[in-house]
């Protein structure tokens, strides 16, 4: 497994950079069947451009923690990690 950080190292709760998605597209070229984890800036706004490279896992932080209800907050983010990808790709969330 592989872990694409997808902020600038540091204190939690820094910007989402999209521009970094592409790693995954080169690591699965190099390893097919690697198994790669998104890690940073993951939210409501930053799920879609996320779930359409097909991460198997999305390491979320400041979205919950900062949350009114954390845990509301999580069924969210569960339910939205749960649309395909190809649907999210559909609605343009392509990167």
């Amino acid at each position: 497994m592989v872990q694409a950080l997808t902020v600038v190292p540091g204190a939690q709760g820094r910007g989402f950079l999209a521009d970094q998605l592409g790693k995954i597209d080169v690591l699965r070229e190099l390893q097919p069947g690697l198994q790669v984890a998104v890690d940073g800036g993951i939210n409501r706004g930053t799920m879609k451009a996320a779930a359409v490279r097909h991460p198997e896992y999305l390491a979320i932080g400041s979205a919950l923690l900062e949350a009114e209800d954390p845990a509301d907050e999580y069924r969210v983010l569960e339910r939205l990690a749960a649309i395909p990808p190809a649907q999210y790709a559909g609605e343009g969330g392509e990167t």
